[in-house]
């Protein structure tokens, strides 16, 4: 049996996962972008966690804007009606099923989401311009990146809104760094985290490892940093954070 089951908030969502545990689901298809992904992810597994029962599979029907977490993993582009034959597929025993680590991240008020990437500083401004776009896609995107390297070098007032460091305090498996302030951080299980930005490029190596890089540097050092991380290089210079690790 496949049930379809459409949400357009996170009321819906919360509505449509949490009664899931106490019936026999094999598979849950999330069809939609990298929000959907993530949203959908953290509502299942918070409602099975609470229930004390064993996750079902997963899979990614990839239907939105951009879709980083489906490019990640070698999904072909779908659209939302795909999502019925691949539940079929699946439930027929035709899946070939792929294991990959993702990221819990907890709030300040006890919540959490489960996905594959974070970031603050740089990645949490650039999605807030982003998100403010009239029409937020994978080209608004790369023009707002160009517009924040050119800005870099001549000092525009969004080039220094979005990479001034922030205090931020940093701790890497219980080890407290000394830096105080920060202008990005970003840790992800995915190399790619959108528009081929690869900075954690080791992510993946290992299933209980994220690969963490953090930045003290200000707006021209993160500008010139960009070729390399479109190359999947480490960050070069000092005051640079760049770790493997599990929390």
């Amino acid at each position: 049996e496949v049930r379809w089951v459409e949400t357009h908030t996170l009321g819906d969502l919360a509505a449509a996962t949490r009664d899931l545990p106490r019936e026999p689901i094999e598979w849950v298809v999330f069809a939609g972008g990298d929000g959907t992904v993530m949203a959908g992810l953290s509502a299942v597994v918070s409602a099975y966690e609470a229930a004390g029962r064993p996750l079902p599979e997963f899979a990614i029907v990839p239907a939105g804007t951009v879709s980083t977490i489906a490019k990640n993993l070698d999904l072909p582009r779908r659209g939302v009606s795909h999502a019925r034959r691949l539940l079929t597929s699946a439930l027929a025993g035709r899946a070939h099923i792929v294991r990959h680590p993702t990221l819990r991240v907890r709030d300040a008020a006890g919540g959490h989401r489960i996905g594959f990437i974070f970031g603050t500083g740089l990645v949490a401004q650039f999605f807030d311009l982003y998100d403010a776009l009239p029409d937020p896609n994978a080209a608004s995107a790369a023009k707002l990146v160009a517009r924040l390297f050119a800005g870099a070098f001549t000092g525009s007032a969004l080039a220094r809104r979005v990479l001034t460091p922030l205090p931020i305090k940093l701790e890497i498996d219980g080890n407290a760094l000394h830096h105080t302030r920060y202008s990005l951080i970003v840790s992800s299980t995915l190399k790619d985290v959108g528009l081929h930005l690869r900075p954690t490029f080791r992510a993946g190596e290992r299933d209980d490892r994220l690969h963490v890089v953090a930045s003290t540097r200000e707006a021209v050092n993160l500008a010139l940093q960009l070729p390399g991380v479109l190359g999947g290089t480490p960050l070069r210079g000092a005051g640079h954070v760049d770790a493997l690790a599990p929390r």
